[in-house]
């Protein structure tokens, strides 16, 4: 994965905790493989650091192979069990909003329109969860690229109907008038103090159902899965979970085949409010936000739909260095 401007005068990808960019210099104008010189003679990361090939330093054998006994679906060589973005390379070097710079290098790789960035955390104000604070970080960009590693990743929950996962670069659910099509993440994906997901959902129907981004969510539904929920016409925004008491906020009239944008983050650790939802239908009015206190429960990231098809075409995670209160 990446992340930012960190430099190092060592040829090579510095990650003391595969979260930082992979920068060093380069006076001669040259840099290792995986790396582009930039104008401030820094080498940069052309892929997260955490989507390049690991090499040795990541517990690589002799012959530069991965340990066998450990499962590691992006073949990086770090164990899925610890693996900050279990993705491909080719995630990062994706376009998700189209702007020319690819995923790995883009700090706000949902919006190609601004690089206002209020806070100095280097992550512009519409792609950063908490946009007047500083601290959060951006920890990994998939995009779906590999259909054998999101099938692996991304598993069906016991009752209800899976999703499309086969087809490149988009994941799809086609929920029924009466049944649920869900996927959970077969490993936790959730970092420390707080993590917030971060994708955008084209909706297809009538809007007589519902979309929900879990935060955590079990192998088998049930009212402790925690997450943020789109229903009805005109859309509205909840939560959902045990203890759920927010009331939910209108984002907008949504039409068939319209993108909308949802952020959803949890802080387990936090004594008050540690759920927080955030929505908007892209090129509509502005974001409107849920917050409320969910009794924790175990469970993965994933995503349910019901009444409508919903075709994610990537998520980016982000992760804050300290708690927050919200």
């Amino acid at each position: 994965m990446r992340w930012w401007a960190l430099i190092v005068a060592w040829c090579g990808c510095y990650q003391p905790s595969r979260a930082l960019e992979c920068t060093i210099t380069c006076a001669d104008q040259r840099c290792p493989a995986g790396l582009s010189c930039g104008d401030d003679q820094l080498c940069y990361a052309t892929v997260p650091c955490f989507q390049q090939d690991a090499g040795p330093l990541e517990g690589a054998g002799p012959d530069g192979s991965c340990a066998p006994s450990q499962s590691d679906l992006d073949g990086d060589c770090v164990p899925d069990t610890v693996d900050a973005c279990i993705a491909p390379a080719a995630d990062g070097l994706g376009d998700l909003d189209g702007d020319g710079h690819k995923n790995g290098v883009d700090p706000c790789p949902w919006d190609a329109t601004t690089t206002t960035d209020v806070d100095g955390d280097q992550i512009p104000r519409p792609c950063d969860p908490f946009p007047d604070d500083t601290g959060d970080q951006q920890r990994c960009v998939m995009a779906w690229s590999d259909p054998g590693l999101t099938q692996k990743l991304w598993v069906s929950r016991n009752g209800d109907d899976p999703w499309q996962l086969s087809t490149a670069h988009a994941i799809t659910g086609v929920g029924g008038t009466t049944s649920t099509a869900a996927v959970v993440a077969a490993q936790s994906l959730e970092g420390a103090n707080a993590t917030t997901y971060d994708v955008v959902v084209t909706l297809r129907g009538t809007m007589t159902g519902g979309f929900i981004v879990w935060v955590r969510a079990g192998a088998t539904p049930s009212s402790n899965d925690i997450g943020c929920e789109l229903t009805g016409q005109p859309l509205t925004l909840d939560s959902r979970g045990q203890n759920a008491s927010a009331i939910g906020e209108i984002v907008g009239t949504v039409q068939d085949g319209d993108r909308v944008r949802i952020q959803a983050m949890f802080a387990p650790a936090n004594s008050g409010h540690n759920l927080r939802c955030v929505a908007q239908i892209v090129g509509g009015a502005l974001p409107v936000t849920v917050v409320d206190t969910i009794t924790p429960s175990g469970g993965n990231v994933g995503f349910s739909v019901q009444g409508l098809t919903a075709e994610i075409t990537g998520l980016v995670i982000y992760d804050r260095a300290a708690p927050i209160a919200f």
